[in-house]
């Protein structure tokens, strides 16, 4: 039995205003429209370039309230290969809502009040530094040095718990951390290396549920 993840619906109040956000924004286009035969709702499926995931924006005709997104904690997230130049034309949209310049990301708030993050898409082709490799070329670079009395006090651990396996720590600091094959954080040493400390100290602030234990 498989699965394959399809769409995402949102509710809207005005369908014409919204479709006009998306494909402004995020340069979406529709690709299949449904209306009811008592044309008492209309939907619009729309697609980004790749075509492979689709955003369905529902409009109740007889609906004239805003939606109560409550505290509204979901989201979806875009990848964008020219982050400066979304971030400008957000920024001139005033869409803006939430940026978090540490984490490389912020988010845009469309015209029914949903967030929508924004973030760096990685580059396929760069590789993160391997532990592995290091070893098996030990003639390729020198050995680390070994860490002094004062680098050593600042240990690293991983509440494997209750990390959610978001990947920001991997991203930010990625001498440091890295995905296990079960897609949850693990720390690649157990002593952070005085070169990295502030990365490594970016990953933990960054992280949204607090499971980097620096011992400092």
């Amino acid at each position: 039995m498989k699965f394959k993840l399809a769409h995402t619906n949102l509710n809207v109040l005005n369908m014409e205003r919204s479709v006009a956000f998306y494909q402004e924004a995020l340069g979406m286009r529709v690709v299949r429209t449904k209306e009811s035969s008592d044309n008492s709702f209309v939907l619009k499926f729309l697609s980004d370039a790749d075509g492979l995931y689709q955003i369905e924006l529902t409009e109740l005709r007889d609906r004239t309230d805003p939606y109560d997104l409550g505290d509204n904690e979901t989201h979806i997230c875009f990848e964008t290969d020219d982050y400066d130049g979304a971030h400008k034309l957000h920024s001139d949209m005033g869409c803006i809502c939430f940026e978090n310049k540490a984490m490389g990301l912020y988010f845009i708030e469309d015209p029914d009040g949903y967030w929508i993050e924004i973030v760096r898409r990685k580059n396929p082709m760069e590789k993160e530094p391997s532990v592995k490799s290091d070893q098996e070329n030990p003639v390729d670079k020198p050995a680390p040095e070994t860490p002094k009395a004062d680098d050593a006090d600042v240990t690293v651990s991983i509440d494997r718990e209750i990390c959610i396996g978001c990947g920001l720590c991997a991203e930010i600091c990625p001498a440091v951390f890295a995905m296990g094959d079960d897609q949850i954080a693990v720390a690649l040493v157990p002593v952070v290396p005085a070169d990295q400390l502030e990365s490594a100290r970016d990953a933990a602030a960054s992280c949204p549920v607090n499971a980097i234990l620096l011992s400092e």
